[in-house]
Protein backbone atom coordinates (compact mmCIF):
# COMPACT_ATOMS: atom_id res chain seq x y z
CA UNK A 1 0.00 0.00 0.00
CA UNK A 2 0.95 3.68 -0.77
CA UNK A 3 0.03 5.03 2.93
CA UNK A 4 -0.04 9.44 3.14
CA UNK A 5 -0.19 10.55 6.77
CA UNK A 6 -1.59 14.01 6.97
CA UNK A 7 -1.63 16.04 10.93
CA UNK A 8 1.06 16.17 13.68
CA UNK A 9 4.37 15.29 14.66
CA UNK A 10 6.20 16.32 17.99
CA UNK A 11 8.98 15.76 20.42
CA UNK A 12 7.35 13.61 23.34
CA UNK A 13 9.99 13.94 26.47
CA UNK A 14 8.81 11.16 28.58
CA UNK A 15 9.50 11.11 32.38
CA UNK A 16 9.50 7.73 34.09
CA UNK A 17 8.39 7.57 37.91
CA UNK A 18 7.39 5.12 40.39
CA UNK A 19 4.01 6.92 40.68
CA UNK A 20 2.48 9.93 39.38
CA UNK A 21 2.12 12.70 42.09
CA UNK A 22 -0.61 14.12 44.25
CA UNK A 23 -1.46 17.69 44.67
CA UNK A 24 1.75 19.15 46.39
CA UNK A 25 4.08 16.16 46.38
CA UNK A 26 7.50 15.66 44.66
CA UNK A 27 8.74 12.86 43.12
CA UNK A 28 12.06 11.63 41.80
CA UNK A 29 12.14 10.46 38.11
CA UNK A 30 13.70 6.92 37.54
CA UNK A 31 14.53 8.21 34.01
CA UNK A 32 13.74 10.86 31.24
CA UNK A 33 14.12 10.31 27.52
CA UNK A 34 13.19 12.16 23.96
CA UNK A 35 11.75 10.30 21.32
CA UNK A 36 9.78 11.82 17.65
CA UNK A 37 5.72 11.44 18.30
CA UNK A 38 2.24 12.34 17.34
CA UNK A 39 -0.42 9.96 16.42
CA UNK A 40 -0.24 10.40 12.41
CA UNK A 41 3.75 9.90 12.72
CA UNK A 42 3.28 6.28 14.95
CA UNK A 43 0.53 5.37 12.84
CA UNK A 44 3.29 5.76 9.65
CA UNK A 45 5.98 3.65 11.57
CA UNK A 46 3.94 1.13 12.29
CA UNK A 47 2.64 0.79 8.32
CA UNK A 48 6.14 1.60 7.26
CA UNK A 49 7.33 -1.53 8.91
CA UNK A 50 4.81 -3.46 7.77
CA UNK A 51 6.53 -2.75 4.11
CA UNK A 52 4.59 0.13 2.92
CA UNK A 53 5.22 3.07 1.38
CA UNK A 54 4.83 6.15 3.33
CA UNK A 55 4.64 9.97 2.97
CA UNK A 56 3.99 12.51 6.12
CA UNK A 57 2.48 15.82 5.95
CA UNK A 58 2.51 18.25 8.49
CA UNK A 59 4.03 21.10 10.09
CA UNK A 60 7.12 21.19 12.21
CA UNK A 61 9.54 24.30 12.71
CA UNK A 62 12.83 25.14 11.93
CA UNK A 63 14.24 24.28 15.35
CA UNK A 64 16.48 21.34 16.80
CA UNK A 65 13.09 19.71 17.57
CA UNK A 66 12.04 20.12 13.57
CA UNK A 67 15.82 19.13 12.76
CA UNK A 68 15.36 15.68 14.99
CA UNK A 69 12.00 15.41 13.58
CA UNK A 70 13.70 15.02 9.56
CA UNK A 71 16.73 13.08 10.95
CA UNK A 72 13.59 10.49 12.24
CA UNK A 73 11.85 10.31 9.23
CA UNK A 74 14.85 10.10 6.45
CA UNK A 75 15.68 7.02 8.92
CA UNK A 76 12.80 5.01 8.17
CA UNK A 77 12.51 6.34 4.46
CA UNK A 78 8.94 8.17 4.89
CA UNK A 79 8.69 10.29 2.20
CA UNK A 80 8.93 14.13 3.30
CA UNK A 81 8.43 15.91 0.09
CA UNK A 82 5.57 18.01 0.99
CA UNK A 83 6.16 18.78 4.74
CA UNK A 84 6.19 22.39 5.78
CA UNK A 85 8.85 23.98 7.80
CA UNK A 86 7.77 26.78 9.42
CA UNK A 87 11.09 29.27 9.66
CA UNK A 88 9.07 31.60 12.44
CA UNK A 89 7.29 28.84 13.70
CA UNK A 90 8.33 25.84 16.56
CA UNK A 91 8.00 22.57 16.83
CA UNK A 92 5.10 21.65 19.59
CA UNK A 93 6.14 19.09 22.27
CA UNK A 94 5.02 16.81 25.22
CA UNK A 95 5.56 15.81 28.63
CA UNK A 96 4.60 12.40 29.25
CA UNK A 97 5.04 10.66 32.56
CA UNK A 98 5.05 7.16 32.79
CA UNK A 99 4.28 5.13 35.88
CA UNK A 100 5.69 2.21 36.99
CA UNK A 101 2.44 0.13 35.35
CA UNK A 102 3.52 1.15 32.10
CA UNK A 103 0.11 3.95 32.31
CA UNK A 104 0.75 7.60 30.94
CA UNK A 105 -0.35 10.99 31.54
CA UNK A 106 0.33 13.31 28.90
CA UNK A 107 0.75 17.28 28.97
CA UNK A 108 0.80 18.60 25.62
CA UNK A 109 3.09 22.48 25.06
CA UNK A 110 1.24 23.52 21.95
CA UNK A 111 2.79 26.34 19.60
CA UNK A 112 2.05 27.52 16.20
CA UNK A 113 3.41 24.33 14.34
CA UNK A 114 0.70 21.88 15.68
CA UNK A 115 -1.42 21.10 13.52
CA UNK A 116 -0.87 21.78 9.28
CA UNK A 117 -3.66 24.62 8.35
CA UNK A 118 -6.32 23.04 5.58
CA UNK A 119 -4.68 25.84 3.06
CA UNK A 120 -1.52 23.51 3.23
CA UNK A 121 -3.59 20.68 1.98
CA UNK A 122 -3.12 19.72 -2.12
CA UNK A 123 -5.22 17.24 -3.63
CA UNK A 124 -1.92 16.32 -5.77
CA UNK A 125 -0.61 14.89 -2.42
CA UNK A 126 -3.50 12.03 -2.81
CA UNK A 127 -2.21 11.01 -6.29
CA UNK A 128 -1.15 7.52 -6.47
CA UNK A 129 -1.97 6.91 -2.75
CA UNK A 130 -3.87 3.68 -1.65
CA UNK A 131 -4.87 5.19 2.03
CA UNK A 132 -4.11 8.28 4.24
CA UNK A 133 -4.56 8.42 7.60
CA UNK A 134 -5.31 11.89 9.75
CA UNK A 135 -6.88 13.39 12.67
CA UNK A 136 -9.29 15.43 13.97
CA UNK A 137 -6.56 18.06 15.64
CA UNK A 138 -7.60 20.79 13.27
CA UNK A 139 -11.21 19.99 12.07
CA UNK A 140 -11.31 22.14 9.18
CA UNK A 141 -7.82 20.21 8.28
CA UNK A 142 -9.40 16.55 8.57
CA UNK A 143 -12.55 17.53 6.16
CA UNK A 144 -10.44 18.59 3.70
CA UNK A 145 -8.13 15.24 3.99
CA UNK A 146 -11.40 13.10 4.04
CA UNK A 147 -13.27 15.42 1.11
CA UNK A 148 -10.05 14.93 -1.24
CA UNK A 149 -9.34 11.47 -0.27
CA UNK A 150 -13.08 10.28 -0.98
CA UNK A 151 -12.52 12.12 -4.40
CA UNK A 152 -9.29 10.56 -5.25
CA UNK A 153 -10.83 7.03 -3.94
CA UNK A 154 -8.35 6.68 -1.09
CA UNK A 155 -9.34 5.35 2.00
CA UNK A 156 -9.09 7.04 5.46
CA UNK A 157 -8.68 6.67 9.02
CA UNK A 158 -8.70 8.91 11.61
CA UNK A 159 -7.93 9.66 14.97
CA UNK A 160 -10.97 11.57 16.85
CA UNK A 161 -10.00 12.82 20.06
CA UNK A 162 -11.20 16.73 20.44
CA UNK A 163 -14.78 16.82 19.65
CA UNK A 164 -17.74 16.76 21.69
CA UNK A 165 -20.95 17.41 19.81
CA UNK A 166 -22.75 14.46 18.26
CA UNK A 167 -23.58 16.36 15.28
CA UNK A 168 -20.54 17.18 14.25
CA UNK A 169 -18.69 13.70 15.26
CA UNK A 170 -21.32 11.82 13.35
CA UNK A 171 -20.29 14.33 9.82
CA UNK A 172 -16.35 14.23 10.71
CA UNK A 173 -16.99 10.20 10.22
CA UNK A 174 -19.62 9.82 7.93
CA UNK A 175 -17.26 9.20 4.85
CA UNK A 176 -14.31 7.68 6.93
CA UNK A 177 -13.69 3.74 6.33
CA UNK A 178 -11.71 3.31 9.86
CA UNK A 179 -12.23 5.24 13.72
CA UNK A 180 -9.82 5.37 15.87
CA UNK A 181 -11.07 7.17 19.30
CA UNK A 182 -10.35 7.15 22.80
CA UNK A 183 -12.98 6.65 25.54
CA UNK A 184 -12.79 9.45 27.20
CA UNK A 185 -13.86 11.30 23.40
CA UNK A 186 -16.46 8.52 23.18
CA UNK A 187 -18.51 9.68 26.38
CA UNK A 188 -17.89 13.32 25.78
CA UNK A 189 -20.41 12.84 22.28
CA UNK A 190 -22.97 11.44 24.82
CA UNK A 191 -22.01 7.93 25.23
CA UNK A 192 -21.26 6.09 28.92
CA UNK A 193 -21.96 3.04 27.56
CA UNK A 194 -19.67 1.18 25.39
CA UNK A 195 -21.79 -1.10 23.57
CA UNK A 196 -23.99 1.17 22.89
CA UNK A 197 -22.21 3.49 21.26
CA UNK A 198 -20.84 1.17 19.14
CA UNK A 199 -24.34 0.33 17.74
Amino acid sequence: MNILGIGDADIDIFIEVDKVPSHDEKVFSKSTSQCVGGMVLNFLICLKNLGNSCEFVGVIGEDKFGDKILSFLKEFSIVIDNIVIDKEGETYYCYVILDDLGEKSLIIVPTNCLFISEKKIKEKFFLRKTHVHTTSGDIDTAFKVINLAKKNKVSVSIDVENVDDFGLFSKLISNVDLLFINFNTFKKIGFEDLSKGLE
